[in-house]
């Protein structure tokens, strides 16, 4: 009964802890300008763009879709 109170304890403490790390390093992140929003949407959209063409080449059950991974 002891060492599950422990266990539990310490797995409370793990996650108040990385809790912790999270929130300052989004607060010591601050405000993105307006380059770093462009950056962050063009990264999305090419990230969009390989898992479509991923998919696609899984769809098509082609032999390989080495070709549709190699942007990722």
């Amino acid at each position: 009964m002891v060492t599950v109170i422990a266990v539990a304890a310490v797995t409370v403490c793990v996650i108040a802890w990385l809790t912790a790390v999270l929130v300052r390093r989004e607060r010591r992140r601050g405000e993105t300008s307006a380059e770093g929003v462009r950056i962050e949407s063009a990264a999305s959209a090419a990230l969009r763009e390989a898992r479509r063409r991923a998919r696609a080449g899984r769809d098509m059950t082609t032999a390989s879709t080495d070709v549709y991974l190699r942007d990722r």
